[in-house]
């Protein structure tokens, strides 16, 4: 799911040493009541750096299933984020 795809790539920082950036704004999603409790800050963290987003309209869609080509997207910033700025825009 996408709360479980936040919490996964949350932890994955933490384990490698990586440090989330802060350069958004919490997000207030219309569906935050529909986020489980233990996820809310790994999907506010993924928010807050640009990784993860609403799906439009201010949702978040926490229990959607992460198609392919959303886990490669949110994989390329992930990655263009968090472990090599320097690429971003490549």
């Amino acid at each position: 799911t996408r709360e479980e795809m936040a919490v996964i790539m949350q932890r994955y920082a933490e384990k490698l040493g990586y440090i989330l950036p802060v350069s958004r704004e919490v997000e207030i999603f219309t569906d935050s009541n529909k986020i489980t409790g233990s996820m809310k800050d790994a999907v506010r963290a993924m928010q807050q750096a640009g990784v993860m987003g609403s799906k439009g309209n201010r949702l978040f869609a926490p229990k959607d299933t992460v198609t392919r080509a959303e886990a490669a997207a949110i994989l390329r910033r992930f990655v263009g984020i968090v472990i090599n700025p320097a690429a971003v825009g490549r």
